[in-house]
């Protein structure tokens, strides 16, 4: 695992941690409004509960892990934050708006030619 140990441009590997952060937010509001509304419907059975949890967890684990991975200047992590953001590009229009404002431009952790000393 190649980790980054010179500068990264404008500490972006602080900004894409607090992007992922955020995402697990949501996807963790998401996953609460999901649950309140499946808990007041009384026909539910336990499958049904298994088979959310299942479904709602994971994007929220992996945004969690990729923000920690930003922390620590991971590459693969900066790597799979594009193919991730480059997903919810699909996510039209608010995902398209933050993805290619927001998300996109905090991958890019190498100090651009035109601001080198």
């Amino acid at each position: 695992m190649r980790k980054w140990d010179s500068e990264i441009f404008n500490n972006n590997h602080l900004r894409l941690m607090k992007c992922h952060i955020g995402m697990a937010i949501v996807y963790f509001c998401f996953y609460l409004f999901w649950f309140g509304v499946v808990m007041l419907d009384r026909t539910t059975n336990a499958r049904s509960l298994v088979l959310a949890i299942g479904f709602l967890s994971p994007p929220v684990l992996i945004h969690l892990a990729l923000a920690y991975g930003s922390y620590r200047r991971i590459e693969l992590s900066r790597k799979a934050s594009e193919i991730v953001f480059a997903i919810l590009l699909l996510a039209f229009p608010i995902g398209t708006f933050l993805s290619i404002f927001l998300f996109l431009p905090a991958t890019e952790w190498q100090v651009p030619e035109d601001n080198k000393p």
